[in-house]
């Protein structure tokens, strides 16, 4: 295995132990309590809050003493069609109140209280959309059943599967404890999925039976597949490319045995929704989608993208010409504010927002944006915060400049400063940009270097998965955020 530990600097300890294969067996399992959640990823957990708040409504009218909705004709599929309604409601507004992300944090309480706040959110929007749809009411029996089930019964399946997720973490044998294998390993370590690293391969005998990141090593030159099989390892990850012929004899006779093996990048991305930027050769920009399945994606996302635009600027118009007022009042300076972004395939286009810093913001040349930056108005920190100064970039999405899902465009000086340091850069106008994105949703508000690198690992993972089902993922947990005033 090429890249050892011989690139690493002297801060990294390794500890001996006796030289022979070390796995823990499933007695030996630590368990980390209250760290992780059971990886099924957003769509089965959303499956399951769909089908069981169906069932909740249709039990709620079974079980009412006055099973009938006021005004409305009597009709056996009645319960169902409201039914289907609040269950599709509470799936999206759980998903909103982001009860589908994998890697959320596991705490009892705040999740009771975001069904809780689910339920009685969907609850409102079902009976007003029934009484301006259908001018009828639905039981105050079928009201309470209802908003009682709808929290203990996804509530109680999720704490049932979060203590699976302790009862059958899934086991990791990483191949090469270089960086990648390292990086990987802390990573897994620190992260809230039920994942636990059981041991390292090498061929290099100066980390054969020695410890990193206090993982052991072994021989991974011995036929250890069997062995790895008894020991209830499920997948092999190798880190840090240049299989030799022994290696990959290895991973194959691993994938016999019934293992999944997987390379780093792959891993990467499917573990962490992220593309480990550090480590891409251009052929990885080979497998993004040119197919016509992609092409009819980029239809559909233009039209609803037409579509979205256009409704938006006409149900946003009152608010701003409020808005438009408020900013003049507070400060000089014009209401909207255009500035130069790089877009599509490196094309240059003004983006438009609504002003939300001083006139002179930047009179001493281009700068980052801040947390809490003193050149943003008061009426422009609550713009920002609830990012109502991006709506103007509808205008920008109906030219055909932005599409309203995609990388945040940048402005050309960053982008020129950036490209030198951050490999690949550039390649996130490979798609249109959004006036949201996969970025914006799992990484906060960035200012330097390190956070365009990190956005940057978002933006790519979205350029190569890019679907009109994590478009929705996008929007939904988008509300979310701006929900909760994050920017």
């Amino acid at each position: 295995m090429k890249g050892g530990l011989g690139d690493m600097n002297n801060t990294s300890s390794t500890t001996e132990v006796p030289h022979r294969f070390v796995c823990a067996g499933k007695n030996q399992h630590t368990k980390h309590a209250g760290t992780s959640d059971y990886y099924l990823g957003a769509t089965p957990l959303a499956l399951a809050d769909l089908g069981l708040s169906f069932a909740v409504f249709a039990f709620a009218c079974w079980a009412s003493p006055k099973y009938y909705f006021w005004g409305a004709p009597h009709s056996y599929l009645t319960p169902f069609l409201l039914g289907g309604a609040y269950g599709c409601l509470f799936t999206v507004v759980a998903h909103v109140f982001g009860l589908h992300n994998p890697l959320a944090r596991r705490l009892r309480l705040v999740l009771v209280v975001k069904y809780l706040g689910t339920t009685c959110l969907a609850l409102t929007l079902l009976v007003l959309g029934n009484m301006m749809l259908w001018f009828t009411q639905i039981g105050r029996h079928i009201l309470a059943y209802t908003l009682v089930f709808s929290v203990l019964a996804p509530s109680l399946l999720r704490l049932a599967v979060w203590h699976l997720s302790e009862e059958s973490r899934k086991r990791i044998v990483l191949f090469g404890a270089g960086r990648q294998g390292r990086r990987l390993a802390w990573l897994l370590k620190n992260a809230r999925i039920p994942f636990d690293v059981v041991s390292f391969g090498e061929t290099d005998p100066k980390l054969i039976g020695t410890t990193v990141e206090g993982v052991p090593v072994h021989d991974l030159r011995c036929p250890q597949h069997r062995c790895l099989r008894e020991k209830g390892v499920h997948e092999i990850v190798a880190c840090g490319g240049g299989l030799d012929p022994i290696e990959e004899t290895q991973l194959t006779n691993c994938m016999l045995c019934g293992m999944q093996v997987s390379d780093y990048g792959t891993f990467m991305e499917r573990t962490f929704f992220k593309v480990a930027v550090e480590d891409l050769t251009p052929d990885w920009f080979f497998q993004i989608a040119n197919s016509n399945d992609y092409a009819i994606f980029r239809g559909v996302k233009r039209m609803l993208d037409l579509m979205v635009a256009a409704l938006g600027l006409i149900v946003t118009a009152p608010l701003l010409a409020v808005l438009a007022v408020l900013i003049k009042l507070e400060s000089p300076g014009p209401v909207f504010y255009s500035q130069v972004r790089v877009g599509h395939f490196n094309r240059p286009f003004r983006m438009l927002k609504l002003r939300s810093m001083r006139s002179d913001a930047e009179k001493n040349g281009p700068q980052w944006a801040k947390r809490n930056d003193a050149r943003v108005t008061r009426i422009g920190r609550i713009l920002r915060l609830t990012r109502m100064d991006e709506i103007p970039q509808f205008v920008n999405v109906l030219r055909g400049e932005m599409s309203f899902v995609g990388p945040r465009p940048e402005r050309p000086e960053f982008v020129q400063e950036l490209s030198k340091t951050i490999p690949y850069f550039e390649h996130r106008h490979l798609m249109k940009p959004g006036i949201t994105g996969w970025a914006q949703i799992h990484y906060p508000y960035g200012a330097s270097v390190e956070d365009a690198l990190n956005k940057l690992k978002y933006d790519l993972y979205y350029i190569k998965n890019a679907s009109l089902l994590l478009d929705i993922q996008i929007v939904l947990r988008t509300a979310g955020a701006v929900m909760k005033g994050a920017r």
